[in-house]
């Protein structure tokens, strides 16, 4: 068997992964589930009010709260390093 290489890999994460969401699958989603905003946001502790930019498509999300609230709500992919001291971690 042929050792997979870095292509073979790479397509298959691609294909695990859920498609993006637009900003407006978003509204559409919290209002067919009757959910507000602000109380997605507090019960994950997010800022209600940012939650609220993001959702509306106000922000860039590309670092901070913004974009963890952006990768929770699917808008966004995981990156796949932290930077939580300061430096990457891969």
């Amino acid at each position: 068997m042929a050792p997979k290489t870095t292509a073979d890999r790479s397509a298959k994460q691609q294909a695990a992964k859920q498609p993006l969401r637009s900003p407006e699958d978003i509204q559409r989603w919290f209002r067919a589930n009757g959910m507000s905003i602000s109380g997605w946001a507090k019960e994950r502790g997010f800022s209600p009010s940012l939650t609220h930019s993001v959702v509306m498509g106000e922000r860039k999300c590309l670092r901070g709260q913004s974009h963890r609230i952006a990768v929770a709500l699917g808008l966004k992919e995981k990156d796949d390093f932290e930077f939580d001291d300061g430096g990457p971690k891969l």
